[in-house]
């Protein structure tokens, strides 16, 4: 990995996480989704984990693949078994871009959305926001994309501004999935605010291990790069 702005590390090809230390052969599985052993990386989409609440805590046994994050639900059902209203999402998976550059990415959302990149917050909750980042062409990047609706007519988008283009939204040749169900790094079933580092300054949070503000790394034992390290 290679620091390229204050607190901006990129992996190379191959590896992920927030110390770039992960593999991209291995995925923490979710205890009885799937069992096989081998967890191949598949493009066309990210898996999308639907919440029938909107607090992302009442998780629905299994997902679906969805090609991109580009939905105005109305006052539908989003999916098979969730509600029209107080439901929740989660898209978990990998992006790539063809460029090299600066990146801008959107998200909007009824009710509120936040965007999760490199394990790192991007966007914080919000129902329509836009931050920039530099990224290197062929590269693979964790993504992490959550959304909640209360009442009413619900939406949620994922749009990028690739280097010398206009914003579109996210298709699936950019995104990809593991066949096997995974979040990340903890598992499901973990209780939010559960440790997931031996450090102590990691916490799970619906199947994703967040490192607390100012550390980083597989443990979340790292402190971030600073101005001197880029």
């Amino acid at each position: 990995g290679c620091c390229v702005a204050t607190n901006v590390c990129h992996c190379f090809a191959g590896y992920t996480g927030s110390d770039c230390s992960v593999s991209m052969d291995s995925c923490v599985q979710v205890a009885g989704f799937n069992t096989n052993n081998s967890n191949q990386l598949l493009s066309g989409g990210l898996r999308a984990y639907y919440y029938s609440d909107a607090s992302l805590s009442n998780l629905l046994q299994g997902s679906q693949v969805d090609s991109s994050i580009d939905f105005q639900w109305g006052g539908s059902s989003p999916a098979v078994g969730v509600p029209g209203d107080m439901f929740s999402v989660v898209w978990s998976g990998l992006i790539r871009s063809e460029f090299t550059g600066w990146h801008a990415f959107r998200v909007f959302a009824d009710d509120s959305v936040r965007l999760w990149l490199n394990r790192e917050i991007l966007i914080q909750w919000t129902s329509d926001q836009t931050s920039s980042v530099f990224l290197y062409a062929g590269q693979f990047h964790e993504i992490r994309v959550e959304m909640y609706e209360n009442y009413g007519s619900a939406s949620a988008g994922l749009l990028w501004q690739r280097p010398n283009s206009f914003f579109a939204p996210v298709t699936g040749d950019s995104l990809f999935y593991y066949d096997k169900e995974c979040l990340n790094s903890c598992p499901v079933s973990s209780a939010t605010g559960e440790l997931c580092s031996g450090s102590g300054h990691g916490r799970c949070n619906n199947g994703f291990c967040g490192c607390e503000l100012s550390y980083y790394g597989s443990d979340c034992s790292q402190v971030r790069c600073k101005n001197s390290d880029c």
